[in-house]
């Protein structure tokens, strides 16, 4: 009886054994199933020597900005002369601009050429800025912003707040001091 007392225990000691060795043997979470962690595969496809292709983009910058004090009537017209550099990897084209809280009836863009022996004006639809550092510059008695039928006279001190509009780089801003410049003694086709 004793001895079956003895097998009984042992019968019942060896699955409690079984059950510790596997507890010992597991992983720190407890599970001793535990599969390795699975790698993405390699995209086949990929080429690692193909690099993105980059899409040309307009980087202008204005500088120099300033615009001409009209030292007469209000309703005298103006203009505004700058430096343009696009540093960008595309062309852009300047066309057309705009003036804050209603200082001019309009605004057109001006080129400047000698005709018949005198200085004339006219509008025209833009300018090309170059890629890679190009610049165009706006000047008097050259290319310039027309400010035709101002709204107030403009002394210096002011700013000229003007919005430019280019093809590619969309609106750029534009604050011009307002500055003593050469009279406008010219002939105008533009209607200034």
């Amino acid at each position: 009886m004793r001895l079956n007392r003895i097998m009984r225990a042992f019968a019942l000691a060896i699955p409690l054994l079984a059950a510790v060795s596997l507890v010992a043997c597991s992983d720190d979470d407890g599970d001793a199933t535990a599969e390795p962690t699975a790698q993405p595969a390699a995209d086949p496809t990929a080429d690692a020597t193909t690099e993105p292709t980059a899409v040309p983009t307009s980087e202008i910058t204005v500088t120099d900005a300033w615009a001409r004090a009209t030292p007469g009537n209000p309703d005298e017209n103006s203009a505004v002369y700058m430096l343009i550099t696009n540093d960008g990897t595309a062309d852009d084209r300047l066309i057309g601009a705009a003036v804050d809280d209603g200082l001019a009836t309009t605004v057109e863009l001006h080129e400047t050429a000698m005709e018949d022996g005198q200085m004339r004006m006219r509008q025209v639809e833009g300018w090309d800025v170059p890629r890679d550092g190009g610049t165009l510059e706006l000047a008097q008695r050259a290319n310039h912003v027309m400010l035709i039928g101002l709204t107030k006279q403009l002394v210096e001190g002011d700013t000229v707040g003007l919005t430019l509009q280019f093809e590619q780089a969309g609106e750029v801003r534009v604050e011009a001091p307002v500055e003593q410049g050469m009279p406008m003694q010219m002939d105008d086709d533009g209607g200034s």
